[in-house]
């Protein structure tokens, strides 16, 4: 019955009676975020990509959207429903061929913005970086970095050129004669190369990958680290300190929460089944996409 409210939805959408019918429909994925911003600083960057976007593609509705998310997790398997493959579930059921995501970065004041671009053809990506910026330069980022993607370039109106005619001019041109000159080819002596050693640079991991895996396991404190796609399952870390710690697409399965403080984390796409989150701290935490099939949420603290 889903399927078929949507299907309905997107025909009256696609109708010229609705003023669609000029502009390519698009989704929004949720924006994602990794440090601290406050909420309604998120909520102005948002409604501004959301507003940049309208002025080159149709956004289909967040209800229609949501609807659509909520099929395609009933019909794709766990295992299969990484984040691009749910948004290429997202796209099908929607019958829509364009997607962007907005990302955001903070660290001790600074900002990196980063939009991303899928179509059925390739992904893009454009990303820009501010010290210590507001909200309106944050904005006005937000606004270049779209025009950037998009390709939307001005028109410029060339003048006709005039036409000249072509004048022909009478030459006589005599060919002087020209006598052979032999050239004596030099010997050329071969010089020996001496092979440089080339030191292979070392390629340093990626600072979240071991380190804070190992922290929090040794310390149960990692608050704001890099622990996406991190395997924690069946880990205790009861009371653990994950103060806005990025937890995307990890597999906490099984995991121990309880008491764990998780304000302002990012647990999108993360595999919570089964999980204890009782009395966690969940304020202002991203659950998108999240697995909570079967997880334990007795005393959870929510916005």
């Amino acid at each position: 019955m889903k399927q078929l409210l949507i299907i309905l939805s997107i025909l009256l959408l696609s109708s010229p009676l609705f003023g669609q019918s000029e502009k390519p429909q698009t989704i929004i994925i949720p924006t994602g975020s990794i440090g601290e911003m406050s909420e309604s600083r998120i909520k102005i960057l948002e409604k501004t990509f959301e507003s940049k976007l309208d002025d080159y593609f149709a956004i289909v509705p967040k209800e229609l959207f949501e609807e659509a998310q909520e099929q395609a997790f009933q019909e794709l398997d766990y295992d299969e429903c990484t984040e691009d493959q749910c948004i290429m579930k997202i796209k099908e059921l929607l019958q829509v061929e364009n997607a962007f995501k907005m990302e955001l970065i903070i660290d001790e004041g600074d900002t990196q913005i980063s939009i991303t671009w899928n179509d059925q053809d390739q992904k893009r990506v454009e990303e820009d970086y501010c010290e210590g910026c507001k909200t309106k330069e944050l904005r006005n980022m937000i606004g270049g970095l779209v025009k950037k993607l998009v390709g939307v370039k001005d028109v410029v109106k060339e003048e006709p050129q005039k036409k000249v005619e072509p004048v022909v001019v009478e030459k006589k041109v005599t060919i002087p004669k020209v006598e052979p000159v032999v050239v004596e080819t030099p010997k050329v002596i071969p010089k020996k190369v001496v092979k440089k050693k080339v030191t292979k640079k070392k390629i340093a991991k990626r600072k979240s990958d071991i380190p804070s895996l190992k922290k929090l396991l040794d310390t149960k404190k990692c608050p704001n680290c890099d622990l996406s796609k991190a395997n924690l399952k069946g880990a205790n870390l009861s009371g653990a300190d994950l103060n806005r710690a990025n937890l995307s697409d990890a597999n906490l399965s099984e995991a121990n929460l309880s008491d764990a403080d998780l304000y302002g984390a990012n647990l999108s796409f993360a595999n919570l089944n089964n999980a204890n989150l009782s009395k966690a701290n969940l304020k202002g935490a991203r659950l998108s996409y999240a697995n909570l099939k079967g997880a334990i949420m007795e005393g959870v603290i929510e916005d």
